[in-house]
């Protein structure tokens, strides 16, 4: 259960928010809306969560659990930037449908899904077994973490 975040950014207001939804394509729910509202990003403290890995058991076999470095964070520094990253660092490395709203110490990814059939689920995107460049990414390297945002910061993380 979350009991802090530590060094979130400046407060956003609503109409940034809604600048990135607008940037991205996407609509984010409610309960992440309410999280950047109040953190803007940050270092969660616990920051430890499980993996379950549905689909994939090779690959669960090495990840089972991990540490959530950072939220990512709606602003114009380049570290840690959640336009950046998604626009840029990983535009067509994570599957579709999906934004990035947080990494790990590894730099994996902890994704949001916008649409689809993982709308508001929150789930685990290994880097080390992303799609070769010019192919389309699925999700064979993506374990699942909850199935809201609110349940993965109040029910997850330990």
């Amino acid at each position: 259960m979350l009991k802090e975040i530590e060094e979130p950014l400046e407060a956003l207001n609503l109409q940034a928010i809604q600048n990135a939804e607008k940037s991205l394509g996407v609509k984010f729910p409610e309960e992440y809306v309410q999280f950047l509202l109040k953190y803007n990003g940050g270092r969660p403290e616990p920051a430890g969560f499980d993996i379950d890995w549905k689909n994939n058991q090779e690959i669960g076999q090495h990840w089972r659990t991990s540490m959530l470095s950072w939220f990512l964070s709606i602003y114009d520094g380049e570290e840690t930037n959640l336009l950046r990253d998604n626009q840029v660092s990983f535009r067509g490395r994570i599957p579709k449908d999906t934004i990035a709203i947080a990494h790990d110490c590894g730099g994996n990814l902890i994704l949001l899904g916008v649409a689809g059939e993982y709308k508001d689920k929150v789930l685990f995107w290994v880097k080390d077994y992303e799609v070769e460049e010019g192919e389309v990414p699925g999700f064979d390297n993506v374990g699942f973490l909850a199935d809201s945002f609110d349940e993965f910061i109040n029910e997850k993380l330990r």
